[in-house]
């Protein structure tokens, strides 16, 4: 059990074997403030209608690598 009380099972909490303590006090109102299930399908097909062939360039991200290329 983390210092909020929060468990962590998944590797996302683990970074180099040690578990890393997860505290959701700060975001957790941010992450269940949809009124319902429609506004986040609403405000996710907002967030996507934005994207399009020149979002990466926009963002400054990296080209993306080859199909099966290992980094």
């Amino acid at each position: 059990m983390s210092p909020g009380g929060v468990g962590c099972a998944s590797a996302a909490c683990r970074r180099n074997g040690r578990v890393t303590p997860y505290v959701a006090a700060g975001y957790q109102p941010v992450l269940n403030s949809a009124r319902s299930l429609d506004h986040v399908a609403d405000a996710l097909h907002d967030f996507l209608d934005e994207f399009d062939e020149d979002t990466r360039d926009r963002l400054g991200l990296p080209a993306p690598a080859e199909r099966g290329a290992v980094t």
